[in-house]
C-alpha cells in the first residue's frame, strides 16, 4: 500500500544471471522512503549461449507488469552488474524508449572490496522529452 503522502515511487533492480531481486520505494517529503513492494524475477530458459535474450525477455516482462500495476513507479534504476552482462543490460536501458523510464547503475556490495577511486562511468544522456 503507497502512503497517502507520498510524492514518487521509484524501482530498483538487483540483476544477477538466474534472478533478479527487484523493489519498489513510495517517498514522502523529507526523503522518507517506504518499501510498497518487492519480489524475485526469474530468468526462464537460462544458458549461457542465450543469457542476454533471456535475461532482456524477463526484464521486460517485469517492466510490462509495473507499467499497469495500482502502484508503477515513476523512475526504474537496474544495477548492471559485474560486468559479464553489463552491455546487454545497458542496450535494454535504451531500447526503454517508453514510461517507465528507466536507468543503469552500479553498486558496491560490502564484500567486494574497496571501492575503485578512478572510476569514470561510460555515461549515455538522454532526453526524456
Amino acid at each position: 500500500m503507497v502512503p497517502d503522502h507520498s510524492i514518487g515511487i521509484t524501482a530498483g533492480l538487483d540483476v544477477g544471471r538466474r534472478f533478479c531481486h527487484w523493489w519498489k520505494t513510495a517517498w514522502a517529503p523529507e526523503n522518507k522512503g517506504f518499501v510498497i513492494d518487492y519480489g524475485v524475477i526469474e530468468v526462464h530458459n537460462y544458458n549461457e549461449a542465450s543469457i542476454e535474450r533471456s535475461l532482456k525477455a524477463a526484464l521486460q516482462d517485469w517492466q510490462d507488469q509495473q507499467a499497469s500495476s495500482e502502484s508503477p513507479p515513476d523512475f526504474t534504476l537496474l544495477d548492471t552488474g559485474d560486468g559479464t552482462l553489463t552491455d546487454a543490460l545497458y542496450d535494454f536501458v535504451l531500447e526503454c524508449n517508453e514510461w517507465p523510464r528507466i536507468g543503469a547503475c552500479k553498486g558496491y556490495g560490502v564484500g567486494q572490496g574497496p571501492r575503485p577511486t578512478n572510476f569514470e562511468p561510460n555515461v549515455q544522456y538522454r532526453d526524456w522529452e
